[in-house]
Order: structure tokens, then sequence, then C-alpha cells
């Protein structure tokens, strides 16, 4: 990708039309150091790492990773001097000294200097030329430090493949348009033709359907830069995995998890998979033809020739299940539905795997360590350590490497984080303690967590929001609002 300097009349995409920046716990150090635990690997310290996250945006995922690990030290860059303005600012607002962000290019960035436990790149590989690639895989082998975890994500080759497709198909159609809004409508329209018009056996249908029903949703940002970028160059995982070894980088595996669970697969498909042996990459690249449906990668890379460790990673995790608990009844009778989302669920009548979920349902949002979720549930050591795998794959229970930051019971005077503080006083959105989007829509609430700075009692916020308000606003009033917010993970001790 051509830097601003290099084409001085054609402005950056980035600064053109800004990339809306999702709150993504995925790409946090804890979330990346409990994949590398579960693939045998022994990671760093996320509350003392050293972390660089490359064509970050505006920060706002690295600088959510400071905010509650003020002993480690957060380096981000990207291309768009505006996008990086808008992260320093509020690094400034909210007085962080440990992360520092900056304009910097894939293509220059500086191959010497410090290396860094944790190296991020979310959303870039894919969408750059292959020069950049390169140069984004040799950044990495540089500059990752010896044990350090580096964290890449991209669209996939094969199922990204009708994906392509349409892109190619899309973007010089629309190119000649100047206005972002209006190229975007342009390009949803030619959609909506392909769409209508695909014959019976067409292989584009599908992803054409998935398309028109997401857009909705859609940011038109996000639009524009995913589906209209000048550059799409998905790669195979055996292609990115053969980029990472040329300079010096070993395949770990996928973030997700997807590659350690089989259960989906039949008894051919996993003889398949046993042919590969332990080459990790030639695993997923076969679990990715099998499945065929894996579009976006998580995948995690090492130093080549550092050791994976046989380490017992359950031991050194916390668990919290955030999803529903509800009473159904099944073929078999009746039992309980555990569920996370529309898509995630698992139905249990009885036994020791329901009583582990039962334990993690009564007790959440807290968490709870391996030793004693094991004497709280009742379950066995083997049933405890199965429920625990299952959840974790499935995505059905939350784990974390580093120690629980938040509190649900913020005493007389309440501390919502800084960074809480510092983003609800400028917008509608925060970032919690646990690195997930908060949404206050309601002005009260976003003032009266403003206020919990650890200086005022309850009723003294009661007494402040009375004032501002010009009514009467009771401590009990206060006193209910902090017990329903405490659940999102807001407050500290």
């Amino acid at each position: 990708m051509a830097s601003p300097a290099e084409t001085p009349n054609v402005p950056f995409a980035y600064d053109e039309v800004a990339y809306p920046t999702p709150i993504r716990d995925d790409q946090t150090p804890d979330q990346l150091a409990k994949a590398a635990l579960m693939h045998g690997f022994d990671p760093p310290d996320p509350r003392t790492a050293s972390v660089l996250e490359i064509a970050c945006g505006n920060g706002y995922n690295l600088i959510g990773v400071g905010a509650v690990a003020p002993a480690s030290k957060c380096v981000g860059f990207d291309l768009s001097a505006s996008a990086i303005a808008v992260g320093r600012k509020l690094v400034d607002d909210a007085g962080l000294t440990n992360v520092d962000l900056h304009q910097g290019d894939i293509l220059t960035y500086p191959l010497d200097g410090d290396g860094f436990d944790y190296i991020i790149c979310h959303g870039t590989h894919a969408w750059v030329p292959k020069p950049v690639q390169d140069a984004l895989m040799k950044l990495i082998g540089a500059r990752l430090a010896p044990g350090g975890v580096g964290y890449v994500t991209y669209d996939a080759l094969p199922a990204s493949a009708a994906k392509a497709a349409i892109i190619g198909f899309l973007g010089p159609r629309v190119a000649h348009i100047a206005d972002p809004g209006a190229r975007v409508e342009a390009a949803m329209a030619l959609v909506a033709t392909l769409a209508r018009n695909q014959s019976d056996g067409s292989r584009l249908a599908e992803q054409l359907a998935n398309l028109l029903q997401a857009a909705p949703g859609y940011e038109p940002a996000y639009f524009f830069h995913d589906w209209l970028s000048e550059c799409y160059s998905p790669s195979a995982v055996a292609d990115f995995a053969a980029s990472a070894a040329a300079v010096g980088l070993a395949f770990l595996g996928d973030a997700d998890m997807l590659d350690l669970h089989a259960a989906d697969l039949d008894r051919e498909a996993i003889a398949l998979l046993d042919r590969e042996g332990d080459d990790r990459a030639a695993r997923n690249a076969t679990m990715d033809i099998l499945r065929g449906s894996h579009m976006f990668r998580r995948d995690l890379l090492i130093r080549k020739g550092a050791k994976t460790l046989q380490t017992d990673p359950l031991r050194q995790m916390s668990f919290a299940f955030l999803g529903s608990r509800a009473e159904v009844n099944t073929e078999r009778g009746p039992a309980i539905r555990f569920a996370k989302g529309d898509h995630i669920a698992i139905t249990v009548s009885g036994g020791e795997k329901q009583a582990v979920f039962d334990t993690l349902n009564h007790m959440a949002p807290a968490e709870i360590g391996f030793e004693a979720l094991l004497a709280k549930s009742g379950a066995s050591e083997e049933e405890l350590r199965q429920a625990l795998t299952n959840g974790l794959i499935t995505d059905l229970i939350d784990a974390h490497v580093t120690p629980q930051p938040f509190v649900l019971d913020p005493g007389e005077r309440p501390v919502a984080g800084r960074l809480v503080r510092t983003m609800l006083a400028q917008s509608s959105e925060a970032i919690s303690l646990r690195h997930t989007n908060f949404s206050g829509k309601q002005e009260p609430t976003r003032l009266m967590l403003t206020l919990c700075d650890g200086t005022r009692t309850r009723a003294e916020i009661a007494a402040a929001m009375s004032q501002r308000y010009g009514t009467t606003i009771a401590p009990d009033v206060v006193n209910a609002a902090i017990r329903t917010l405490s659940a999102s993970r807001l407050f500290e001790s």
C-alpha cells in the first residue's frame, strides 16, 4: 500500500474514511496467552508484557490493554495520522503513561530495536499487496522477543474465494465515485443485482445472501474498507505459515482454538488429520478444506525453535459463564440449556457437567479458578477438565490468564476505571475492565459513572446528580444502578 507521501494527490483511504474500531477482547494479551497455553506454549505474563500493535487504527484496543496492565508497555502505529491523533488524545485524557501511539508505515518501520512479548496485527494482512504482507511478516520476525507470541488475522482461502470474486467485481465498477457514501450505496445496489440473478447452482449465492442479510448492521465505513478495498489478497493457511517460516517464525495454532476441536468430523476426516502428524500448519490447512467455512483466521506465531511446554493450562486460568440458563424439554426429557449468543449452546440433563455450568452461572460475572471450581461444583477432576475444555473451545466459557481486575461490590466510595470514566465523559461507549464494549446509552448513567472516582460516597453521588438534574435522586437509586452496572465489569477496588 502506497503511503500518502508517495501519492500526494490521493487521500489515504483510512484518513478519508475512519475505520470503525470494534472493541475485541480476543486480541488482548490475556486472551492470546490463554490460546497459547491451550496449544501447549507458555506465554509471557500479560500484566508486565511489552506489546506492539501493527496498524492499530486509533489504538483503542491497545489503550484498553494498557489501562488494566499499568506495568505493561504498549506501542502502536498506523499509517493514518487522523486515527493516531484520536487515540493519542484519549491516551492523554486518561493519563496513561504506558501507551505510545505514533504514525508509521509497515514498509519502513524499524526492524532493529527491543523485542516485544506480543505483536498483534488485526485485519490488515489480506487487504494489502504482497510486498506489504512480506514486510509485515519480516517485521514480526525481527521484533518478536524470544518466548513471545505473534498474532495475525486475515481472510483465508478456500472459504474466502467467493468473497474475493465479489470484491473483484465491485471495486472497478464503483471506483470512479468520489464520495465514499455514494460509493457504498452503489456497491450495495450491485450486490443486490448479483444476488437476484444467481442461478440455482451458483457458488456465489450463499455469500451474496449473507452479505445482504448482514449489511444493514454494518457501519458504512466497515463495508467501504472491507469490501471496496483497492487490494484484497486472502491467503491459504499453508501459504501464511510458509511466509512465517521464511522469517524465522513457527505456526502455533488458531487463536479461536478451532484446531483443537474435531468432534464435528467423522472417522475418515480424523484419519486425514492424523496423517499430518505434528505439523500444526498442515493440520489447520486440512481442517480448512474439511470444513470449508473458516473465512477469517486468527493465527498464533512463535519463534522457530521455541519449545512448546507440557504445562497444565487450565490450572493457570480463571473461568466465568456469561450466558443464559433455561429449562427445556428434549426427546429424552427435561434438560438444561446453557447458551451464549444465538449460535453457541449445550444441553445437559444432570450430571457433573451440569454442576460445573450451574456453579459458573450462579457466580457470574465473578470468575473462579480451577481448584475453587473443582471444590464448589463437586465434579471430578476429569469431568471438570472435559467441561471446561469443551466450553473454552466452543466459546461458551470465558477464561482469563490474568486475575480478575474488577469488583462486584465497589464499596461506599465506588471507583469506575479511569479509562471508563474518561471515555464516558466524551461519548456513550467505553472499554470495560475485561475489554468488552460498554454502551452507556442513558446520559444519567454516564454521569453517575464519571462521578464514581473514589472521592465521593454514594450519597454524595446522588446529591451531585440531584443538583445536575434539578430533582431529588435518592441514594437507593444510585445503589441499585451500581449493583446493575457492576455486572458490566466497570468498577475497580
